[in-house]
């Protein structure tokens, strides 16, 4: 998934008189040139022209160039040209992509004259051009849009200076276990051997069926209280359940002193 941006632009010319034998859309042989544009935070300029103006290849083919213009960049981008209706009385059209590929911008060392390490484009058969888009023909004019889609890097080619956003790892449980600590927005107590432990109703249900069962069944029918009474479990014990809970990690260290003081309480009793 890349930024994508696009610019629009029309080529043709009125053709008003269609008795004198001008064809529906008439291209002139002339370079177009279009003003600068914004994507991914990158400047692009497009041109578009048959290939006769700028080569004597006389093949009937129209060139779709795009340049990188942003100083020192390096971006790897995918292209597409569409045909709009310019009433949008019609669906849009794919008429040409081009797989992604690296464009670069640098200096050159001619005095005045900037070297391009830019461009990169697609060739267009006149014919099928104008067999795909005669339902788009509007008093002898196209409506195109060149669509650029600045792509993520690929570890398995040559970095680049594409844009990209550092994600931070996620920390969600840790965080879960700061609001149970803090007790923020708690609608639950539960009061054990004397101690009470706010909690959150909906992150109980969330983990636990039988808390989804007691919090939201039986319970809330019967109406619903802030704190709740638990026996037969000491106030450790709870809390490590808690613990486990909201954030997935049972604390071995609260496990161990539960061992330990029932271990004592058993001297003791003995004694």
């Amino acid at each position: 998934m890349g930024i994508r941006g696009s610019t629009t632009f029309e080529i043709g010319a009125a053709a008003n008189n269609a008795a004198a034998g001008v064809p529906p859309l008439y291209i002139p042989a002339i370079l177009i040139q279009l003003a600068v544009f914004v994507t991914a935070g990158y400047h692009w300029r497009l041109r578009f022209y048959p290939t006769d103006v700028l080569s004597p290849r006389g093949d009937g083919r129209f060139s779709v160039s795009l340049q990188l213009m942003s100083t020192g960049a390096t971006v790897r981008a995918v292209q597409e040209l569409t045909v709009l209706d310019h009433a949008a009385l019609v669906p849009p059209r794919l008429l040409s992509a081009a797989p992604p590929r690296y464009f670069a911008y640098e200096y050159g060392g001619y005095g005045d004259q900037i070297r391009h390490f830019s461009s990169a484009g697609m060739d267009l058969d006149r014919t099928s051009l104008l067999e795909q888009c005669t339902a788009y023909v509007r008093d002898g004019r196209l409506l195109l849009q060149f669509t650029v889609t600045v792509c993520p890097e690929d570890p398995g080619q040559t970095p680049g200076a594409v844009a990209r956003i550092d994600v931070p790892p996620s920390d969600m449980l840790g965080q879960l276990g700061e609001v149970l600590e803090r007790g923020e927005g708690s609608d639950i107590t539960f009061l054990v051997d004397g101690e009470l432990f706010p909690a959150h109703r909906i992150i109980l249900a969330m983990r636990s069926s039988v808390f989804r069962a007691e919090l939201y069944g039986e319970m809330k029918e019967n109406g619903a209280a802030a704190t709740v009474a638990i026996g037969d479990m000491r106030p450790d014990a709870f809390r490590a359940l808690l613990r486990y809970i909201y954030t997935d990690a049972s604390p071995a260290d609260i496990i161990s002193s539960n061992s330990n003081k029932d271990e004592g309480d058993d001297d003791g009793s003995e004694a």
